[in-house]
């Protein structure tokens, strides 16, 4: 891991549970940001932020891996203590959804609702998250597929509508990062996780980056909107190559077009969504109804 960074596994002598700590090395805040041009990661910001999401007995957020604590080890490092999620991560999950088409979008519905129920709850408490990604997202099995958000490294705190510099992955950028000098760091969360749900849905991602002029991709999306780009992207289906709006149901484009949205402020909208209520129970069997319709389409 990057700068020294290290994922270790121990056993809680006083639960017997497993924990995943985080090693964060004793050479500090510099060292760690060396590596990355103009970089926002901060090691004692994530360690604040994760006790105060994650904490039990402090009103832990849903959707946010559990905190045990932060430690000092005999050597200087930080641990940052964690619940240990066997499941793995959304990346390695969305290789295993199968082909795109009713089944996997079934299984990405319920994942993207579990992500943006986190995302908002993030938010309601004054922190925006700034690096959403599936790797940054870890399974949580039980009666429904559920996530829990790990590594708030680049996390925004105080005034989320003025966020500044460039945080996460090129694929999962808002555009406004690279052209606005003050951003809202709540939609950009949301346009990441609109990324999110379409790897979720069709196991690629949408473009490579977001920066002017840097992906072919992302510059037609621009250039002639979501819509001509679902109809123009083409993916793979049993060896015959399909255009995306034929391989997705109409509310799950929607729900992409809201979050992947170029006016940062209407990915807001999603919010007031139906989809964000009622049960995973609930949710599945409208999924199932709307995955019927779309296979006699």
């Amino acid at each position: 891991v990057r700068n020294g960074v290290q994922i270790e596994l121990y056993l809680d002598k006083l639960t017997g549970a497993t924990v995943a700590a985080k090693r964060l090395p004793a050479h500090g805040l510099q060292a760690f940001l060396s590596p990355i041009p103009n970089g926002v990661e901060d090691p004692w910001q994530e360690m604040a932020v994760t006790m105060y999401l994650g904490r039990s007995g402090l009103g832990r957020v849903p959707g946010v891996c559990a905190c045990h604590g932060a430690f000092k080890s005999t050597s200087g490092d930080a641990m940052l203590v964690s619940d240990y999620l066997p499941g793995g991560d959304l990346f390695n999950a969305a290789s295993e959804l199968g082909e795109p088409g009713p089944q996997r979008e079934q299984q990405a519905w319920l994942l993207t609702r579990s992500l943006l129920e986190a995302i908002m709850a993030i938010h309601s408490r004054g922190v925006a998250h700034g690096d959403v990604s599936l790797e940054n997202i870890l399974m949580q099995r039980g009666c429904c597929m559920s996530i829990a958000l790990v590594d708030f490294g680049s996390a925004v705190t105080g005034d989320l509508t003025r966020a500044v510099g460039v945080r996460g992955k090129p694929s999962y950028h808002a555009p406004e990062m690279h052209t606005e000098h003050f951003y809202d760091a709540r939609c950009s969360d949301l346009f990441a996780c609109g990324v999110a749900a379409y790897a979720l849905a069709l196991g690629s991602y949408p473009w490579t980056s977001t920066r002017p002029g840097s992906c072919v991709a992302f510059g037609y999306a621009q250039k002639h909107g979501m819509e001509a780009f679902f109809q123009k992207r083409k993916v793979s289906i049993g060896g015959v190559k399909r255009p995306l709006n034929c391989c997705m149901s109409a509310r799950y484009q929607q729900l992409l077009l809201t979050l992947l949205s170029l006016e940062p402020l209407s990915r807001l909208e999603v919010a007031s969504w139906q989809f964000m209520h009622g049960s995973c129970a609930a949710q599945l069997a409208a999924t199932d109804r709307k995955s019927t319709r779309l296979n006699s389409s």
